[in-house]
């Protein structure tokens, strides 16, 4: 989260992708097969927990909200930035353990 606070361009540039008609899908297939370890270890966390019934689509949809409100609020008050990252990364293993 801090990699997104410090280089908000970049940030913005990844949200203009993510909605991007020029990405293909074969593109968006390649992203997808370099992140499977990442959704092979959410998968294995939340097989047991609350969420395990429900799409993997939608728990990745909460995580990713919980991360850019975490982002949003680590931006506005950097007094309590490490703070709020702390608390933005822990929420998200909460909701899926």
């Amino acid at each position: 989260m801090n990699w997104a606070v410090s280089h908000p361009e970049k940030r913005r540039a990844l949200a203009q992708l993510g909605v991007s008609d020029e990405i293909t899908p074969e593109t968006r297939a390649t992203a997808h097969k370099t992140m499977a370890s990442v959704a092979e270890l959410l998968e294995h966390i939340r097989a047991s927990g609350p969420m395990r019934k429900a799409p993997m689509g939608f728990v990745v949809a909460i995580m990713n909200s919980v991360a850019e409100a975490t982002i949003d609020f680590m931006t506005q008050n950097s007094t309590l930035a490490r703070k709020h990252c702390k608390e933005g990364f822990e929420a998200p293993w909460r909701v899926v353990a």
